[in-house]
This record gives structure tokens, C-alpha cells and sequence, in this order.
């Protein structure tokens, strides 16, 4: 019998190759509850932005439409949540639209255990944590 690596839950191995998946299934997971809120008509139809894919957050892509994109979707998701705040538009400076955006998240209890930055990227686990 060879030296096979055995996978079973709780293996480091396994947790490795598992981790690589996991901004996936949490974006699925956004994608799902924002169906639920019926975004599709609510913020891509009325307010004219496109529908974001299942992967959208999850990868790097081009990191001011991302934030763009991350923000203007956060504003409506508090909005629904009786927040008044207003969605960006392109021009604006993202440092202030990142400090709106940490004040916000700060005032709803949502852990801020992150650099600001990283919001600008506009993907990733702290843009996860500020729809979750």
C-alpha cells in the first residue's frame, strides 16, 4: 500500500485544499440571500446596475469597479435595513466612501478588525464580512 494522503474531515490537508473554495461558497451564499431581498428587481432593475455572478467578490478583478459595484450594493442592503446612506457615485474620493462605509459597519456591531484598505479592493473576506 502506498503512502496515500487520507482526506477526511478535520485532516490540515483537507482544511487547505478546502479553504481554496470557501470565498466561493460564501459568495454563492450572498447571491443567494440577496435574491431573497429580491435584488434582482429592487437594485438591478431599479437602479439600474448589473447583476453581479456567483464569483464576483470572491475574485480580484478590476478593483474600482468592484468597489463601485460593493458599495453602491451595500448602500441599498442598508437602506433595507432602515440606514440612511447614500450610494456613491464614481467620482467620489473612496477614502471617504471606505470611512462612511467603516462607520457604518462599526455602528451595526459588525466586527472592524481589518485595515479600511482592504475595502478598496473591493473583493475579498472584508467585503464578506460587510454583507454578512
Amino acid at each position: 500500500m502506498g503512502e496515500e494522503m487520507q482526506t477526511r474531515r478535520g485532516d490540515p490537508a483537507m482544511d487547505i485544499k478546502g479553504a481554496a473554495f470557501l470565498p466561493f461558497l460564501i459568495m454563492e451564499d450572498i447571491v443567494e440571500k440577496l435574491k431573497l431581498l429580491n435584488y434582482e428587481e429592487e437594485f438591478v432593475l431599479r437602479l439600474g446596475q448589473r447583476p453581479i455572478s456567483r464569483t464576483y467578490f470572491a475574485v480580484q478583478g478590476s478593483p474600482g469597479e468592484q468597489f463601485f459595484v460593493f458599495s453602491n450594493l451595500l448602500s441599498w442592503l442598508l437602506e433595507i435595513c432602515g440606514r440612511r446612506f447614500e450610494a456613491p457615485l464614481e467620482d467620489d474620493d473612496p477614502n471617504a466612501v471606505v470611512s462612511n462605509i467603516m462607520s457604518e459597519i462599526r455602528s451595526l456591531g459588525l466586527n472592524t478588525d481589518f485595515p479600511p484598505s482592504r475595502l478598496k479592493a473591493g473583493s475579498g473576506d472584508e467585503v464578506f464580512i460587510s454583507f454578512i
